[in-house]
């Protein structure tokens, strides 16, 4: 499940929120903002926001949140 990022007052994709089923029955969900949109809190409302979706998605299952480190 994919979710596109968006800052509403400039109706402009900022990053993704993505959540896929892995192995032991788990959700890995990452979350990805560009790096120029870092540091606003678009990450925390984009997880918020998508949050009840994902666990519609898949019912019962945990949700193990991560944030890819970003290049240097």
């Amino acid at each position: 499940m994919w979710f596109v990022a968006v800052d509403t007052d400039r109706d402009a994709p900022i990053g993704l929120v993505f959540g896929e089923q892995i192995d032991n029955g788990d959700v890995d969900v990452a979350i990805w903002i560009r790096p120029e949109e870092r540091k606003k809190g678009f990450g925390l409302r984009s997880l918020k926001e998508s949050r009840r979706e994902l666990a519609a998605f898949f019912p019962g299952k945990h949700l193990i949140v991560r944030a890819p480190m970003a290049s240097r």
